[in-house]
C-alpha cells in the first residue's frame, strides 16, 4: 500500500490513515521498541543494559551502572514494555548525534501519576538544551531554551504522544488530538540523547512508569504521515 493511502472512513466520516512501520518515512533518527526482543541486552535476567536503535542509524542506549538500569517486565496490551521507577533508571548515548529544528519526536508512555513526581523526562539531549519533560499537574512539556511549550493534557496513562519542534510553529498531540501549540526555543542536540533522565544528569526526574516506544523524525512529518504512525502506535499499544 502507498504511503499515504487512506484505510477506510470512521463512523463520523473523517478517513484513516493507513498504519505503517516508523521506517517506511524517511528522516527516522531514532526508533526504540520496548516490544522488539532482539533489541535488548540484559545484565541480569530482564534488567536492561542496551537498548538498540531499531533505525539504519545503530544510535544504542546503554547503561553501565545496575543500580539505573530500568526492567523489560511491563505489559502494555499484551506486549512489553520498559518499567522505568521514577528515581535513577535511564539510558544514555554519549556519542555525537547533532540534530537541529526541525524535528518530531512521537511515543507511547503510561506514566503512573505519585508525590514528587511532577517532573518526569522522556527524553532529553546529552549535550544541548532539549528535552521532553513532565511539569505541574503532569502536563507533557518541550523545552529548548525559551519559550518552552506546554500541553494542556495530562500525561497520566497510557497515550501516544507527538512533539513537533519547529521553533515558532511548534505543537503537541495526545492521541492525534491537537494540545498546545505556539513558540518553543530553537534548540537541537550537540553531542548525544539520553532516555529517563533530563539534561543535566537530573537522575531524581527519571519515567514513573511505561516506555513502550519512541521514534524521532529528522524533519516534520505531513499530517498524513504522522497520521500514519500514530495509527501504527496506537493500533499496537491499544492507546486511546
Amino acid at each position: 500500500m502507498a504511503v499515504g493511502t487512506p484505510l477506510g472512513v470512521t463512523a463520523s466520516g473523517h478517513r484513516t490513515a493507513a498504519p505503517i512501520t516508523p521506517d517506511q518515512l524517511a528522516g527516522l533518527g531514532l526508533w526504540y521498541d520496548a516490544d522488539h526482543a532482539a533489541s535488548f541486552v540484559y545484565s541480569s535476567g530482564a534488567v536492561v543494559s542496551q537498548w538498540k536503535d531499531r533505525s539504519p542509524n545503530a544510535r544504542d542506549m546503554i547503561q553501565t551502572t545496575v543500580a539505573s538500569q530500568p526492567v523489560r517486565n511491563g505489559a502494555m496490551n499484551g506486549r512489553t514494555t520498559v518499567v522505568f521507577d521514577g528515581n535513577d533508571c535511564w539510558l544514555y548515548r554519549s556519542a555525537v548525534y547533532t540534530i537541529a529544528q526541525p524535528f518530531t519526536v512521537l511515543f507511547v508512555m503510561d506514566s503512573i501519576a505519585a508525590a514528587g513526581d511532577e517532573t518526569q523526562t522522556v527524553i532529553a539531549a546529552y549535550g544541548g538544551a532539549f528535552q521532553i519533560t513532565t511539569s505541574a499537574g503532569y502536563l507533557l512539556r518541550l523545552y529548548a531554551n525559551t519559550p518552552d511549550l506546554i500541553a494542556t493534557h495530562a500525561v497520566t496513562g497510557a497515550h501516544v504522544w507527538r512533539a513537533e519542534c519547529n521553533g515558532a510553529t511548534s505543537a503537541i498531540y495526545r492521541d492525534r488530538t491537537l494540545s498546545k501549540s505556539g513558540a518553543l526555543g530553537t534548540a537541537g542536540t550537540t553531542t548525544g540523547m539520553m532516555l529517563s533522565i533530563e539534561r543535566g544528569w537530573g537522575t531524581a526526574d527519571a519515567i514513573r512508569g511505561q516506555l513502550a516506544e519512541l521514534c524521532l523524525y529528522e524533519r516534520i512529518l505531513s499530517a498524513g504521515e504522522a497520521g500514519q504512525v500514530e495509527n501504527y502506535l496506537k493500533s499496537k499499544w491499544g492507546t486511546p
